[in-house]
């Protein structure tokens, strides 16, 4: 297609027919499609309760990354971020556990779970 639109910049094709010669097709498949009122089903991962009204969390996922969800939304509306634990990492101060997180920027640091009692942070996984 690329190149049959090249032809008709260089005025070797002409548009319309170049056109309909895709489009029509094109189109009757996507009719074909535009009727095909199949569900695709997904399964939802539980990863425990809610606080609030002990229905199941599930895991969603939005432009910022994963996170947990009351199941029974738009009732309940508790939400918390999905959280990854270093393993056999321990924060130096409190002894928490620590967690992956990510700067406005995008950037990956290391931080320890008993935010905002415990501040520490680390940007090198070497230095834990």
């Amino acid at each position: 297609m690329e190149n049959e639109l090249d032809d008709i910049a260089n005025n070797q094709k002409d548009l319309i027919s170049t056109l309909n010669i895709f489009y029509l097709p094109f189109k009757r498949e996507l009719d074909k499609e535009k009727v095909d009122n199949s569900l695709i089903k997904i399964k939802e991962i539980s990863q425990g309760t809610c606080p609030k009204c002990n229905k199941p969390l599930n895991v969603r996922f939005s432009k910022f990354g994963k996170f947990l969800a009351c199941s029974g939304y738009p009732e309940c509306k508790f939400t918390k971020p999905f959280t990854y634990y270093v393993k056999n990492k321990n924060c130096p101060k409190c002894s928490g556990k620590i967690v992956i997180k990510y700067s406005k920027k995008k950037v990956r640091f290391f931080a320890c779970d008993n935010y905002p009692k415990c501040k520490f942070t680390e940007f090198n996984y070497k230095k834990l």
